[in-house]
């Protein structure tokens, strides 16, 4: 975190990250039945960015290191939109295939631009 506050001070436009301690709380909270770290929890409620990109559920699963619960996708997107509205966080939601999602995305951050 403290890496990514010091690029965002060099950073005259735009910084992208692609996990942030918001959606990793939100993790934390739905692997350990509610619990989030207080420090955890802290920071990612007190570094938000301008706006979020989430990605759509609508494209097949696919099991990696990171991904193990495909019953719970759409759980999980709600959690992470519900915890966006509730801090009154800018967020668009990417949808389609890999393709059109980075032609979104790349739209998204060129009108940003």
């Amino acid at each position: 975190m403290e890496l990514e506050n010091r690029l965002v001070e060099k950073s005259s436009k735009i910084i992208i990250c692609d996990t942030d301690l918001l959606e990793t709380m939100v993790y934390s909270e739905t692997y350990f039945n509610g619990y989030c770290d207080a420090n955890l929890k802290n920071y990612a409620i007190n570094n938000t960015y301008s706006l979020y990109l989430l990605t759509n559920i609508d494209i097949p699963w696919v099991k990696d290191d990171l991904r193990d619960r495909p019953n719970e996708r759409e759980h999980m997107l709600s959690s992470l939109i519900n915890e966006h509205d509730i801090r009154g966080l800018s967020y668009s939601i990417i949808s389609g295939d890999k393709p059109k999602r980075l032609d979104k995305a790349i739209e998204i951050i060129n009108n940003i631009l």
